[in-house]
């Protein structure tokens, strides 16, 4: 069953151009899902993809962050794990990798918290080092 959340997302990124974070809330909902969590979002302008949902499934061993609208693709994070992906954006295809370095999921039936850090590389090069961390704060209907 959907339970209507609070969701908070925080990100950071580090590299050799850049050095950003960013911190937002949202209205979403969860729901316990095939022995994982699914969490799913709008994306706002503050994230650069307003009009994209974002679709976030994990369990034990894997997290899949799925997009839908104009910035659309999916991202495999599993530890110790490389992962290639096809993002598509307003302004054409990226093929990028995600190395997974952690994942803390804690999530619950009330809500809880993911934790990812990873490398990010376009093209075959290294863009940055990020961490995202995502608070699910279940919330009375």
């Amino acid at each position: 069953m959907n339970k209507n959340a609070i969701i908070t997302i925080m990100g950071g990124q580090k590299g050799k151009d850049i050095d950003d974070s960013i911190e937002f809330m949202t209205d979403g909902i969860f729901e316990k899902k095939n022995g994982g969590y699914r969490i799913t979002y709008n994306e706002s302008t503050m994230t650069g993809m307003d009009g994209s949902i974002t679709e976030i499934l994990a369990d034990d061993r894997f997290v899949i962050m799925k997009r839908g609208g104009p910035f659309s693709g999916s991202m495999i994070f599993e530890s110790g794990t490389r992962h290639l992906c096809r993002y598509k954006t307003p302004a054409g295809y990226m093929d990028m990798s995600v190395s997974t370095s952690e994942i803390k999921n804690r999530m619950t039936d009330k809500g809880g918290t993911i934790k990812l850090r990873y490398l990010l590389e376009i093209g075959g090069e290294l863009i940055s080092e990020n961490d995202f961390n995502i608070k699910v704060k279940e919330v009375a209907r």
